[in-house]
């Protein structure tokens, strides 16, 4: 099952004679005393059923427990990194050092199919799975599986939480059309099973997504001939579009055992009552010279969307949701709901402080706990979800949000209203740590230009410590501009994000490192046909690297290469 990575602790005594009165023996076993009470497992019992992870925070708490008896300086910073390091890998878009310049440690093509315990990145290569380690790629499995392969549950570049849920399973489908096969295969590469999917049952007008924990997303509708296809006019699209003109878009999704095929839950879909036509349009492509090229494009997706956190459902007005769970998701106007790769305000997504952020259209957002009630259910401000969050923040908002009508930011501690700031702009948190939330506020102008700013507000009342001004992109001299930061990352103390900027024909993108204490700044610059985002695994830096183009017909988020970067 995908899982958060926990954070509950299988404690052990240090102190001196520990477990003498359990009845400890040099065997490690029970030693219970004749006519004694039934003991408890011993410590070693304990320390073998520790996970990897739970035994590195073991090691630090008895450390630090030693610390406190000899009083060792050097040994207490030890442990300090080592504890600090340690929430650095557990923390959404967390990295353990961002302190030097970032250069490549490895890298692959493709994006990450899956996550697994211990920084495991799983991806495709040809026909097969390989799973390696994120510290260095060294190649941990990898398995045959046939043509066309895809595996998941994959995490979505939008999503920093969903990049801490690790996978215990990893379903894959591969094969050609007609023809797919499911195949479920545990962490270590070891395959648990495989089933044949019937060509009757999944058709043509069936669309299946590997989901978590050994599951299938299966979504059912009928669709226009022109799904996909390119035309060579616009006329000839038009007159495509207009035979749907009274086809209704209804579809059936569900969520099914990769290898039994039972069903473990059904969408609830939000009926938008919409026609193919009511939420499609042409859209045209061709530079002077070349011929003409037309797609019909529509709103959402085919395909539902299956993450660590979430399966959902959006098309024309219908949509529906579940947690990986099964747990039901009240979406209630599916308008304003997406399940976007990239992240947008109106997306369904984990929280930082768990729970799910589902955005409530003009009543503002909830954020749902995993047995699907509600921790935030009288919030009428849209909930902001951070890129990056280390621990909980001190004074403790309990989120960030948007004010209905115009921008700015509160602090929302469960429902009060802690302060409010207004900003120029639209507005995004990249990182909540140590008291400080870092921002992202651009400011439109009526030609189209974007001019951004990355601002740091103090925790505690919103009072501006900080603030980096992006600055008019080089290029084009008068011609609209954009500035648009898309992710990042922080270690506690400097943040990372990545921005792309474009004037006219010019396009570039870089890396912006900031301390967040004096809002000192330094920029690496990655080039000119690249569209950055930035994620975080076990502590480590993921550079991914998307066509800056993109494809019109499809979701346009292919990511062609994924490096690991790190300090030097």
């Amino acid at each position: 099952m995908a899982r958060r990575r926990d954070t509950d602790l299988v404690s052990f005594d240090v102190s001196y004679g520990a477990g003498l009165e359990d009845g400890f023996d040099a065997s490690g076993g029970a030693g219970d005393v004749p006519g004694g009470p039934e003991r408890g497992p011993s410590w070693r019992d304990r320390w073998r059923a520790a996970s990897p992870r739970r035994r590195r925070r073991i090691v630090g708490s008895a450390g630090a427990a030693l610390v406190v008896a000899v009083g060792g300086v050097s040994v207490a910073g030890a442990v300090q990194a080592h504890v600090d390091a340690e929430r650095l890998r557990e923390s959404p878009g967390g990295v353990v050092s961002l302190d030097g310049d970032l250069t490549e440690v490895w890298s692959t093509g493709g994006g990450v199919a899956a996550v697994l315990a211990g920084g495991g990145l799983v991806g495709i290569d040809g026909t097969e799975a390989v799973a390696r380690a994120v510290a260095d790629g060294a190649e941990l499995w990898r398995v045959e599986l046939g043509e066309a392969p895809e595996c998941g549950p994959s995490p979505r570049l939008g999503s920093s939480v969903e990049w801490t849920l690790t996978a215990d399973v990893v379903t894959c489908l591969h094969g050609p059309d007609g023809e797919r096969t499911a195949t479920v295969l545990h962490a270590d590469g070891a395959v648990v099973g495989q089933r044949d999917l019937d060509p009757e049952r999944y058709g043509a007008d069936v669309e299946v997504v590997p989901a978590a924990d050994g599951a299938l997303a299966v979504a059912a509708l009928e669709t226009p001939a022109w799904v996909g296809r390119e035309f060579d006019s616009q006329q000839a699209a038009d007159e495509a579009l207009a035979r749907s003109r009274d086809s209704m878009v209804e579809a059936a999704v569900h969520v099914e055992d990769a290898l039994t095929g039972d069903v473990r839950s059904e969408l609830d879909l939000d009926d938008g009552g919409l026609t193919w036509s009511d939420c499609a349009g042409v859209a045209m492509s061709g530079e002077p010279g070349e011929p003409e090229r037309a797609w019909i494009l529509f709103d959402g997706s085919t395909r539902p969307t299956a993450t660590p956190a979430v399966v959902g459902y959006r098309l024309c007005g219908t949509a529906g949701a579940v947690t990986a769970a099964g747990t039901a998701l009240d979406l209630k106007d599916a308008i304003y709901v997406g399940f976007d790769s990239l992240g947008t305000g109106g997306d369904v997504s984990p929280f930082p402080g768990g729970g799910i952020v589902v955005p409530r259209g003009g009543a503002g957002s909830a954020v749902v706990a995993e047995d699907g009630s509600e921790r935030l259910a009288d919030l009428t401000r849209r909930v902001l979800v951070p890129s990056a969050q280390v621990g909980d923040p001190e004074p403790e908002p309990e989120a960030l949000a948007v004010p209905d009508g115009r921008y700015g930011l509160v602090g929302v501690d469960g429902i009060e209203v802690r302060w409010e700031r207004e900003l120029p702009g639209d507005v995004q948190v990249l990182a909540r740590t140590d008291g400080t939330s870092v921002l992202s506020v651009t400011d439109y102008g009526n030609d189209g230009s974007g001019l951004g700013a990355l601002v740091g507000l103090d925790d505690a009342d919103g009072t501006e410590r900080w603030r980096v001004e992006l600055g008019e992109p080089d290029g084009d001299d008068g011609a609209p501009y954009w500035v648009q930061v898309t992710s990042a990352v922080t270690d506690g103390g400097r943040i990372t994000a990545a921005v792309t900027a474009a004037t006219g024909t010019t396009w570039e993108a870089y890396l912006l490192t900031v301390d967040l204490a004096t809002g000192d700044e330094r920029r690496q610059d990655l080039g000119t046909e690249v569209f950055p985002l930035l994620s975080a695994v076990d502590g480590h830096l993921l550079l991914h690297e998307l066509d800056p183009y993109g494809d019109p017909v499809g979701d346009g988020i292919a990511v062609e290469t994924v490096r690991v970067l790190e300090p030097r």
